[in-house]
């Protein structure tokens, strides 16, 4: 009868355990989909750094199922005719990460 108790409180601390990280991680996934339209103004900035690290987030963040996304990303194409280099290359080298490999 003992050993039962001490199995239920092991399973009890595991599924608190679980609770616990699914509701950290819906919080993870509310905070980041809440800043992907801020993301996305930024591929528009006319400051070289916020385009870029616009560009980065957005490519890393994509792997996961936030909503919006897409449209970031989509909007990275239209960069790779930018007249500044590094927001070119930043934009072709997303496409390559996302599209092109495994």
């Amino acid at each position: 009868n003992q050993e039962k108790t001490s199995t239920d409180n092991s399973d009890i601390l595991e599924k608190q355990a679980l609770v616990a990280y699914l509701k950290n991680t819906l919080n993870f996934a509310e905070v980041i989909h809440g800043v992907v339209q801020p993301i996305c103004t930024l591929l528009h900035s006319s400051t070289q750094t916020d385009v870029l690290e616009a560009i980065e987030f957005l490519t890393t963040a994509s792997g996961s199922l936030v909503n919006g996304l897409e449209a970031g990303v989509r909007e990275i194409l239209n960069l790779v005719w930018s007249i500044e280099l590094p927001i070119r290359d930043a934009a072709l080298k997303a496409f390559k990460a996302l599209y092109l490999t495994e």
